[in-house]
């Protein structure tokens, strides 16, 4: 796997297949082939949802297993165990629409914050600009709340580099799994199979260019 570290990633893969099912349980509504009741595929890895239904599903499965929710609380700091060495005890924050501030002390802390998908300016202009499949509020606030607490990070040197499309706001896995189209990079090798037939008939859209670094 180069660089990646084989024991984290066997651990997040064998809990794939319980939450697919789990959430399948909460309502969430996944594609099936008519045919034979399996799980629709997008490609080799990847099934087909209805992701317009997923916060809302996983958000009532939260309220019904916690006695109470805080919404709308943007968490500053994590707080550390005094007693217990490199173990966190809570986190503090404040209501982003009152201003008050909270202290949450807790046994086991989830930090389940966004990653760092909008650091760099997209080339849409205009009201393309709001127009983005990342979520606007993924400002690293992960890695930030767990670097200020002292946490050890790794596997940082992985990173995703997704080819872009002109003028398309979409999950790029979408344009190379249903229109199969043709991707080069800047100096014009084609690093992906030829454009299917469906695709061609908008050759002037289906090529993706990887610009050079400067």
């Amino acid at each position: 796997m180069g660089m990646v570290r084989e024991d984290l990633l066997f651990d997040m893969a064998r809990h794939v297949d319980s939450t697919v099912h789990q959430f399948e349980e909460w309502g969430l509504p996944i594609m099936k082939d008519p045919k034979t009741g399996r799980y629709l595929r997008e490609g080799r890895w990847q099934i087909m949802i209805h992701g317009e239904s997923y916060k809302p599903i996983v958000a009532e499965a939260a309220k019904k297993s916690a006695d109470k929710v805080f919404n709308r609380i943007c968490v500053t700091h994590l707080l550390m165990d005094e007693s217990r060495e490199n173990r966190v005890a809570g986190a503090v924050g404040f209501n982003v629409r009152t201003g008050n501030y909270h202290v949450f002390k807790a046994k086991t802390v989830i930090c389940g914050a966004g990653g760092a998908s909008n650091i760099f300016k997209p080339r849409s202009v205009g009201e393309g600009s709001g127009r983005t499949w990342y979520a606007p509020w993924s400002s690293a606030s992960a890695y930030g709340l767990m670097i200020d607490a002292g946490a050890k990070m790794t596997q940082m040197e992985n990173r995703i580099v997704l080819a872009r499309f002109k003028d398309g706001y979409g999950p790029v896995g979408a344009y190379f799994l249903h229109l199969r189209p043709t991707r080069r990079t800047a100096w014009a090798r084609n690093t992906s199979p030829s454009g299917s037939p469906s695709c061609r008939r908008w050759s002037a859209r289906s090529t993706s260019i990887r610009k050079p670094r400067t």
